[in-house]
């Protein structure tokens, strides 16, 4: 048992509540539960009580042993002197302030049912890797649908973090910010860091001096990104090399640090060719960003980006391909720039500048695009949950990623329904 579990059991009234009493003998009465606190302090606020004949209102403090109270060390603790009752589903030792006065105890155990007892004990237990599955079809598809809507709202809150991150270490440059979730997108999940590296160590302010110049750029990138040897015998390679130790010593550019994963990772996605791409990116940014502004949107997938044609017949600097390849933005590409980048940055750039308009685009963009297609979807889609856009496959995969697979019930509103059915 957590102690989460306890706290939805003490919110959502789950316990017989039927002439309760404290470990002292003394009558009690719970006239208001109080406001769940996600941050430090107690975990519920604002409680009214009534023990004996006293009226009490302050603060709840909740824990699976009553020494606990003294484990967390909060007698100690000036944010705990307005606890009024202590609610334990065990009560092992008296507990007191700081005043060394008791505080009023309350146990739960043998107060909770029987059957929300299994319920919660069931899923804990559970080896799926949605620990609910077997109980999902008792909940409604309106209920199901409300909680999904709050679960992806919940994913783009928490990727604007990651966007107000940028933001702020991109000192508040928001064409520096956009630029740098271009380069994350592209490196997706394996180079997303090595390519949030290279994007502060060529900062736009500086590249963009040189759009006129691809090839040049281009040398930059690659060499930043630690893609050039000195030592190749390659032509085109070699010529970049020349350019880029140049652009070093006049720049004082400086390499990125972090290595780069080629593992499970196709060919034609290789890291060198996706910061080629990038450098072929650099010229459009600002129209980019503009029309993403303006209108909600812009199609990568659309442009010609004219890096060099070494790009249509190699993998790599040196791997040669065995077919023609396309050095634009595929329309997939494309999408998960959308769904990785664009939405995130609209969300956020509408929280900073107080426009709603802007974050319902973020929505928008989401319901606009088709469903992704990876393991995580292929699961819920076995249970019974249909994705039918980028929206819909955002929330699942949120829902797996930050509920099921960390068994986060309790906290979850599957769970919660799951667990408190009778």
């Amino acid at each position: 048992m957590i102690e989460d579990f306890l706290h939805f059991v003490w919110e959502y009234k789950l316990f017989n509540s039927n002439a309760l009493q404290t470990m002292d003998g003394e009558s009690l009465a719970i006239h208001q539960f109080g406001k769940h606190n996600f941050s430090s302090g107690p975990d519920f606020s604002e409680a009214q009580i009534t023990v004996g004949e006293t009226k009490w209102a302050g603060s709840v403090e909740i824990h699976l042993k009553s020494s606990d109270w003294h484990r967390h060390r909060h007698s100690e603790d000036f944010a705990y002197d307005n606890v009024i009752l202590h609610v334990v589903f065990e009560d092992d030792v008296p507990v007191l302030n700081r005043d060394n006065q008791p505080i009023p105890t309350l146990e739960l155990k043998g107060r909770i049912s029987a059957t929300i007892l299994k319920n919660y004990e069931s899923l804990k237990r559970s080896k799926s890797r949605i620990p609910c599955e077997g109980s999902l079809a008792q909940i409604n598809e309106i209920n199901r649908s409300s909680w999904l809507n709050r679960v992806v709202i919940e994913r783009l809150e928490r990727k604007t973090k990651d966007v107000e991150l940028i933001f702020n270490q991109s000192n508040q440059d928001w064409q520096q910010t956009y630029y740098s979730l271009i380069a994350a997108s592209l490196g997706q999940n394996n180079n997303k860091l090595p390519m949030l590296e290279l994007a502060r160590k060529l900062p736009f302010n500086l590249v963009s001096k040189q759009v006129d110049e691809q090839e040049e750029l281009e040398s930059v990138f690659l060499g930043v990104g630690r893609f050039l040897n000195p030592d190749t015998k390659h032509e085109y390679g070699f010529k970049l090399n020349r350019a880029y130790q140049f652009q070093k010593g006049k720049n004082s550019l400086v390499e990125v640090s972090q290595g780069w994963k080629t593992g499970r990772i196709r060919p034609e996605n290789s890291p060198s060719r996706r910061v080629a791409q990038l450098s072929g990116m650099v010229q459009f940014m600002p129209r980019a960003l503009n029309e993403l502004i303006t209108i909600g949107n812009f199609q990568w997938s659309k442009l010609d980006l004219r890096i060099d044609e070494h790009w249509n017949h190699h993998y790599s600097l040196e791997k040669a391909a065995h077919k023609i390849l396309s050095a634009n933005i595929s329309k997939l590409l494309s999408e998960l720039i959308d769904i990785n980048g664009h939405a995130p940055f609209l969300f956020f750039y509408g929280q900073m500048t107080g426009d709603q308009n802007l974050m319902d685009k973020a929505i928008g963009l989401l319901e606009s695009i088709k469903p992704e297609s990876n393991q995580i979807i292929k699961i819920w889609e076995k249970l019974g949950f249909h994705a039918d856009n980028a929206l819909d496959s955002q929330a699942l995969i949120e829902l797996e990623q930050q509920y099921c697979s960390h068994k986060k019930c309790v906290n979850c509103n599957f769970g919660k329904w799951i667990i408190s059915s009778l």
